[in-house]
């Protein structure tokens, strides 16, 4: 399951450029899943070719179960809140890649610029290395938004793992799988015992 998810943040990390206030400002953050190794969720964040990024500028993920310690790059500040914009809708290229939007009891890490600009043409650039810790025991997907400061619109956003208080539908239901097929083998079991015992 977490090959899966690793492989599904790689390959569809989509940068979408909307809503930018000029052509010559066009921050754009790439963010992607690292790793998830005991209760530690790690991303890495990549600027863009011609990006800049100003102080406040930065990114969010969203419906992150049980934050703990938080940590990033010098020159980044970190925060969470229960609700976060921007939050790509079906208006923001057509596509609803939150179903229901931001889920308003669980909380929104942010990852926000406070060491100074990082200039215009600087990029392609590693940011760095951002990580989360949780108590939450599940894994589902949600999204990593970038903006810039001053505005509401998203520059870009792509899905993410992130940490869940409930499993996946699928996760779930395979557990009832395993549960019923235990208490099938016990069903044979008890049958063929009690048939031993009558012969």
């Amino acid at each position: 399951m977490l090959r899966f998810l690793r492989r599904l943040a790689a390959s569809v990390v989509a940068v979408a450029l909307i809503g930018m206030a000029s052509a010559s400002r066009a921050n754009t953050i790439a963010v992607e899943f690292v790793s998830h190794i005991g209760s530690t969720y790690t991303y890495s964040a990549n600027l863009s070719t011609n990006g800049a990024i100003l102080n406040g500028d930065g990114f969010t993920i969203f419906d992150f179960a049980l934050p703990g310690t938080i940590t990033a790059p010098t020159g980044w500040a970190t925060s969470t809140t229960l609700s976060g914009s921007p939050v790509p809708t079906v208006g923001a290229l057509g596509v609803l890649l939150s179903p229901g939007g931001d889920d308003p009891t669980v909380a929104n890490v942010h990852f926000v610029r406070s060491g100074g600009p990082i200039p215009l043409g600087s990029g392609p650039i590693p940011l760095g290395t951002f990580s989360v810790t949780t108590t939450a025991l599940f894994t589902g997907s949600d999204i990593a938004v970038s903006k810039d400061s001053g505005s509401d619109s998203p520059t870009a956003f792509g899905p993410v793992p992130v940490a869940q208080l409930v499993p996946l539908p699928s996760t779930a239901n395979m557990g009832l799988v395993l549960l019923g097929g235990l208490g099938g083998l016990g069903a044979l079991r008890r049958l063929k015992n009690s048939k031993t015992v009558e012969a």
